[in-house]
Parts: structure tokens; C-alpha cells; sequence
């Protein structure tokens, strides 16, 4: 499929909400490059991955924000009067007092045949855990195991959100490994291409519930899923945020990365779906956000909140009192 790519350059701190400008336009498909992620899986312990940085094409302000349309559904014309929108939309980033940058906006047409194959060649296997690892789906066969026991998480991003290897999704995971107890039931929030929903299968939940807004995430969610061979516990749907999840469901570990006011937003949803005792694993935060969140936690009803952090990403581990 070809595809127009409309790129906004602009900083680490801002590209977060650049990229929630896009989603709320509605775009076929959203890419994020920062060299924040670079540097700090470089400064990563012993778990990581290393990536050459002359390979990357990104620009000096340090980060960049991409959108993807359709070419079968948009006209350059189209394209042009879509951009009028986007930079309209992105005045609430201008005035939200980040360092947002020259917030440069560009496009350019993209044939199928240049970003089809291209860029597996800068996403390997990566170990998260002693247990989990993220191998993309084409390294499979040659991929072997770091730690006696470690599980492969077979991945294919497609044109989803997520290759499973950003700090918000390896804290998930982490965090995951620590909490979940064998036999849980697990509701995955926001799954994108769905690897903490196949994490907690593979770590023996007793059942997931994968949920999605986004089409593109949903279809890829559920080719991993397929990949993965855990089918049978996990089940991937179309829901924005929890609404269709059934009012009655109880769930003992829920998790959320997503950004830091649809956590806060989602956190009553959360406490009525969660068993006494649960607990919710939250992140895409940032270090910036660790007080105005947790107040949130607390004043929601969580009782034991915990915090990890890798370069500047959090993720909170909230405990529902008993």
C-alpha cells in the first residue's frame, strides 16, 4: 500500500503529545523516532539492545513524529489541506509550555516497496527479562535463548504501534513478571500489537483481555496472538479504553501504557474492574508526571504504589486494598 508521510520535527520532551495531536486526527498508521530511546537503551543495564546511531535519520532537535495516510484514500490535495488541520492542531502544543521546538512540518509520498522490508533491518531481538525476550517474527528460527527458560515474545509490528522494545513497554513487562501470579485474569488496555497480552499468557495467566481502539492495532494484536500460539488465552477486541468490557468483569492485574491523562482519566474504570487486592501496571509517563499521577492513584483508592523508572520513563505499580 502506498502511503503519504506527513513528519513533524520537534523535541523528546514534546513528540509524545505531537503524536497524540496526530491520533486525534485519525491517521492510517504513527511512528515516533527519538534519540532519547537510542541513548538510553545504550545506557541500559543488562538488558538492551545497541543500535547504530549513524543509521538513523534523526533531526537535531532530537526527535521526530510521523503520520501515515493512504494513498488510495487521499490525494495530494487532500494531503495539503489535512496539514492546514494538523498545524491548527498543534497550537494546544505550542502553548502547553513544553520545549516543543521549531515544530517543522513536512510530507512526503512513500511507495510500498521502500518501508515494506527496509526497516527490519534496525529491529533485532532484544531480552527483557531472565524470562521474556522480544524476537521480531523473521529472526525466529536463528533466535536462541539468553537464560535457561526464557520465553520468546514473537513479534510483527505490520504498520501497528509497537515493536515491543520502547522503556514504557520493557517496564511493563518487568513489572508484569513481578506481580502476575499464575492463574490470573489479565485486562491489557491500550494493547497496540498486543506483546504484554501475550507476556502474561506466556507467564501463565489464566486468561487476557486485550483491548484497542485502533483497527490497524486491533488485526496486528491478533496475527501476534495467532504467531505466539495463545489463542486460546488471549482474546483481542475493538474497545475504547474499557467501554466494552463487561460492567460485572474482574480482572487481577490490569494493565496501561498509555499517556499520563488517559491513565488518570481511566483510574475509576479501573478500581471497579480490578479484584480487592489487584493490581494495575500504568505507564507511557514520564519522570515530570510521577506527582500529579500518584496523587491520582491515591486519591482513586490504591493503597501501595510503587514506582520504576529507566532514563526518564515510568511505570507505576498500583495495589487495590483488600
Amino acid at each position: 500500500m502506498d502511503l503519504w508521510q506527513i513528519r513533524v520535527s520537534t523535541t523528546s520532551e514534546a513528540v509524545d503529545a505531537v503524536s497524540a495531536v496526530f491520533s486525534s486526527l485519525g491517521v492510517d498508521a504513527l511512528e515516533i523516532e527519538d534519540i532519547e530511546d537510542v541513548l538510553a537503551r545504550k545506557r541500559a543495564s543488562h538488558y538492551g539492545e545497541w543500535i547504530d546511531e549513524r543509521l538513523l535519520d534523526i533531526p537535531p532537535q532530537g526527535a521526530r513524529a510521523s503520520a501515515y495516510l493512504a494513498a488510495d484514500r487521499f490525494s495530494e490535495k487532500d494531503v495539503v489541506a489535512w496539514i492546514y488541520k494538523l498545524d491548527e492542531a498543534l497550537e494546544s502544543v505550542r502553548r502547553s509550555g513544553l520545549d516543543a521546538g521549531d515544530i517543522a512540518i513536512d510530507y512526503h509520498f512513500v511507495p510500498s516497496v521502500t518501508y515494506e522490508d527496509a526497516w527490519k533491518n534496525y529491529y533485532h531481538a532484544v531480552s527483557i527479562t531472565d524470562r521474556l525476550a522480544i524476537v521480531p517474527s523473521w529472526e525466529a528460527d536463528a533466535w536462541t535463548p539468553d537464560h535457561p527458560g526464557q520465553m520468546p515474545i514473537f513479534m510483527d509490528p505490520g504498520m501497528a504501534f509497537g515493536t515491543g522494545t520502547h522503556e514504557t513497554t520493557i517496564l511493563c513487562l518487568r513489572a508484569l513478571q513481578k506481580v502476575m501470579q499464575y492463574g490470573d485474569r489479565v485486562l491489557d488496555v491500550g494493547t497496540g500489537t498486543g506483546v504484554l497480552a501475550i507476556a502474561a499468557a506466556k507467564l501463565g495467566s489464566g486468561s487476557v483481555l486485550a483491548l484497542d481502539l485502533d483497527d490497524v492495532a486491533v488485526k496486528a494484536a491478533r496475527q501476534n496472538v495467532l504467531a505466539n500460539d495463545v489463542a486460546q488465552g488471549v482474546f483481542v477486541i475493538h474497545s475504547d479504553l474499557v467501554a466494552q468490557v463487561p460492567p460485572g468483569d474482574r480482572y487481577d492485574v490490569i494493565t496501561a501504557n498509555l499517556l499520563a491523562d488517559i491513565v488518570v482519566r481511566l483510574l475509576p474504570d479501573v478500581i471497579t474492574r480490578l479484584e480487592p487486592g489487584g493490581c494495575l501496571i500504568a505507564s507511557g509517563l514520564i519522570v515530570s508526571q510521577i506527582e500529579r499521577v500518584t496523587a491520582a492513584f491515591y486519591d482513586t483508592g490504591f493503597a501501595d504504589v510503587t514506582i520504576d523508572t529507566m532514563a526518564d520513563w515510568v511505570v507505576i505499580t498500583a495495589q487495590l486494598a483488600k
